[in-house]
């Protein structure tokens, strides 16, 4: 289903949420060059950007100004490839119960979850968007947003809990793929990062679900059951769990820690961007968010 759930690793917990500051982000665009730089905290958590991010990743804040190429889709959630980062595929949702991911076409009823047998209200759903047709942007210019459940993880007649099939859901966007419908329609594509310039990738929250429940995942040639993600090569989430701005650089991409030893991640061979809320043993997980300001770093 794609690089977009644990294949093996049972579910992990964070420690006591933060509690982050805001950040007031001034944003200027230039020839199609998104500039983002920090002009103060609001809040008590100081930094560069609000959330969990920091323009260097982790948990970290730095005061300097990131530079990037701001991605627009069209009304369908498509990218042209006409962006300076040569960019071209669709957002898309996928989830356990739909499927999704790979080269595989999310379909309702056709995902992990119901064909290891398990009832529909034992998978995760996608509410909004619709899974399968083109994801359009909202109209009031919070950029992509989504909803849904990622299901409790249990097993099949009592048995040991089935991380592999039920894994959760989310959204996400190819980078090189000419399918306009969805993500998983078309040729998906390798997208080679380094050749356009493009050192990460930088995006707006305005919500999270109640934990974090996160990982920010990126795809590669060989790699779509088991994808890499943002600091992946040791805590079993990314490190999301507040509001605000995100920035992720290629350095901090790794894992899955639950593969040992994982792939080298190779951002010559990226095939797309997926934001995954992650199913656990001990709760369904609900959530509702949106991310705008999709930025291609190229600093």
């Amino acid at each position: 289903m794609g690089g977009r759930r644990s294949t093996t690793s049972p579910n992990r917990f964070w420690g006591a949420a933060l509690l982050l500051g805001f950040s007031t982000l001034a944003c200027s665009i230039d020839d199609r060059r998104l500039i983002v730089a920090d002009s103060g905290a609001t809040g008590s958590g100081g930094g560069a950007t609000a959330g969990s991010g920091g323009k260097n990743g982790g948990t970290g804040g730095d005061s300097g100004t990131s530079t990037g190429i701001l991605l627009t889709p069209s009304s369908a959630g498509f990218y042209d490839g006409t962006n300076l980062a040569g960019v071209l595929g669709a957002w898309y949702a996928f989830g356990d119960y739909s499927g999704g991911g790979g080269v595989l076409v999310p379909t309702p009823g056709m995902g992990s979850c119901p064909k290891a047998g398990f009832a529909t209200a034992q998978c995760s759903t996608v509410t909004t968007p619709t899974v399968g047709a083109p994801f359009m942007p909202a109209s009031n210019g919070r950029g992509m947003c989504t909803s849904g459940t990622a299901a409790m993880v249990v097993g099949l007649d009592g048995g040991a809990p089935d991380y592999p099939d039920i894994w959760g859901a989310g959204i996400g966007f190819d980078l090189n793929n000419p399918g306009e419908a969805d993500g998983g329609v078309g040729v998906r594509g390798q997208y080679d990062a380094s050749a356009h310039g493009i050192i990460g990738i930088a995006f707006d929250f305005d919500r999270v679900p109640f934990g974090g429940h996160l990982r920010v995942e990126f795809p590669t040639q060989g790699t779509e059951n088991a994808a890499a993600y943002w600091l992946g090569q040791t805590p079993y989430l990314s490190p999301i769990v507040g509001p605000g701005h995100q920035e992720i650089r290629w350095p901090e991409v790794g894992g899955p820690e639950w593969v040992s030893p994982p792939p080298p991640f190779d951002p010559t061979k990226i095939e797309s961007v997926a934001v995954h809320v992650v199913s656990n043993g001990s709760s369904a997980v609900d959530y509702s968010f949106c991310i705008h300001n999709v930025t291609a770093l190229t600093n």
